[in-house]
């Protein structure tokens, strides 16, 4: 199993900010627009800030995962590499995109930043505790729209050894 260690040994990139929830650019679209007060006040302890450099892992495939949370700004891509070296595309994380499964454990796919993104990021087992004791919050993260990114859909790869006009036609997003 491959270790993120920059993402184990990352204080300078992280910040436990006491940014106030309610002026949040994505309050309004992200996992918490629907939260109550009470469930809001309990993300807004276990919360932390991270900012990804553009090219940097947010996760690998296979990774554990110690956080799950949502892109504040920048943009993301899903991906996982196939047999034969290409990488496959997923999708696009923008912002308000939530990344993680709770009750999935390790990463089934990568996600690397595109851009710099910065992630409001919750450690995964205060996250799932919330869940479990706030039932109602549950089917609030999945009325997101989430995709299935453990089954790759419409063939978009991406080659890095092909020229970019091969490639961009065949880029879904």
């Amino acid at each position: 199993m491959r270790m993120n260690t920059h993402l184990l040994h990352s204080s300078q990139l992280e910040s436990h900010s006491k940014r106030d929830c309610s002026a949040c650019p994505i309050r309004h679209n992200a996992i918490c627009s629907r939260c109550q007060p009470d469930e809001l006040d309990a993300l807004d302890q276990m919360k932390t800030y991270r900012i990804f450099e553009k090219g940097e892992a947010i996760t690998h495939i296979g990774e554990n995962i110690a956080y799950v949370g949502t892109l504040v700004s920048g943009v993301a891509a899903i991906s996982k590499s196939l047999e034969d070296g290409r990488k496959q595309i997923l999708g696009i994380l923008l912002p308000s995109d939530f990344v993680g499964r709770p009750g999935h454990p390790v990463s089934s796919y990568d996600v690397v930043a595109e851009t710099p993104v910065e992630m409001c990021r919750f450690p995964i087992a205060s996250f799932e505790k919330l869940l479990n004791q706030s039932p109602a919050l549950g089917p609030r993260l999945l009325e997101k729209p989430l995709m299935n990114w453990t089954q790759p859909e419409n063939g978009c790869f991406y080659s890095a050894g092909k020229p970019h006009a091969k490639n961009w036609p065949r880029f879904c997003i």
